[in-house]
């Protein structure tokens, strides 16, 4: 193939790439999931929301667990790790290329949800490092796509 050939077959996918861009940023991203529930399986474990504030229940409005909690567990924060289970069955699903949403399919996600508040998501302060894992990802894609 000579190098105009060659140009004009790249501009072609690249064109269909593009054509079907949101398709194809979904793809990318939901192929990252793993990464993405890492982001927010780390922050409950650390004792932090979506929001990257403290984990606070409901009912005792403390960031700390009741001192008989404290001591059958060994832990003074709340972290929703708990027997693995709820973060083990974490799901992350891409509504359009600009929104995406993590739950569990665990039975506990909606006690602890309502309890809680906000703890599924990517905080503040961990989402600069999942756009740069995605940003990569996507180009990866768009170039080995196009350059195939």
């Amino acid at each position: 193939m000579n190098t105009m050939n060659r140009i004009v077959e790249i501009a072609k996918r690249s064109n269909q790439y593009m054509n079907q861009f949101t398709a194809n940023i979904v793809r990318v991203i939901e192929d990252n999931a793993d990464k993405m529930l890492d982001f927010n399986r780390s922050q409950m474990i650390n004792s932090k929301d979506a929001d990257d504030s403290n984990l606070v229940h409901k009912s005792t409005n403390s960031a700390k667990l009741t001192r008989v909690y404290a001591k059958k567990t060994g832990k003074t924060k709340p972290d929703l790790l708990l027997s693995g289970s709820f973060q083990d069955k974490m799901t992350f699903i891409m509504q359009d290329e600009n929104e995406y949403f993590i739950s569990s399919k665990d039975f506990k996600t909606e006690y602890l949800a309502e309890n809680y508040g906000k703890i599924f998501g990517v905080s503040p302060k961990n989402q600069p490092k999942a756009q740069k894992i995605n940003d990569k990802a996507i180009i990866e894609d768009y170039l080995t796509t196009v350059l195939r």
